[in-house]
């Protein structure tokens, strides 16, 4: 599967409870491979 490209993606998730869990999403996207990276944010920008 080396074919010398960079085959990291960024997805950003929206509306997600806040009861959301990084093993939520670990879980959920499982299907498509072992993800590298997961952040939740809490408190976003522009609310307060």
């Amino acid at each position: 599967m080396s074919s010398g490209r960079d085959e990291s993606v960024t997805v950003f998730l929206g509306d997600l409870s806040r009861d959301a869990t990084k093993e939520d999403v670990e879980k959920t996207f499982s299907y498509y491979g072992k993800l590298r990276n997961v952040w939740l944010s809490r408190s976003p920008w522009g609310y307060g």
